[in-house]
């Protein structure tokens, strides 16, 4: 499949690396893609559906990210972010929530000084949200 030399773009190989996570046993991340029921629609199986639900808002160095976690690939649920920011979308990400803000823990202790070890600790101690993010 050539697509009038797009195979060798950073979208196309978005594309085919998020293919190969959901449908090839042998990639070095199945276990977390298609090995625990992360699909591709039907649609984006094709690189050109794809293409065309996605590219507008496609800039180098962006990521595809599932905003649902346990949810397939699809337009619906899909957006393009950093790497940076997909890092604090995943699930082992500790969700810290105050009042009515809900960040990953690290974004926490990057606002409020706290370390992330300690403020990991803090948790795990059994620390209410509100009292762990506080500094000393």
């Amino acid at each position: 499949r050539n697509y009038h030399g797009i195979t060798d773009t950073p979208i196309y190989h978005v594309w085919e690396n998020m293919i190969a996570r959901c449908t090839n046993p042998n990639h070095p991340s199945w276990k977390d893609y298609g090995g625990r029921g992360i699909t591709v629609c039907e649609r984006w199986m094709s690189f050109s559906e794809f293409y065309k639900d996605m590219a507008d808002s496609y800039q180098e160095g962006l990521t595809i990210d599932r905003e649902k976690n346990n949810l397939g690939y699809c337009k619906e649920n899909c957006q393009w972010i950093t790497v940076q920011g997909q890092s604090v979308n995943k699930r082992s990400t500790r969700l810290v929530t105050v009042g009515s803000t809900t960040m990953a823990a690290k974004q926490w202790s990057q606002k409020t000084g706290v370390t992330y070890s300690l403020l990991l600790y803090r948790l795990n101690k059994g620390w209410s949200h509100e009292r762990a993010v506080q500094p000393a």
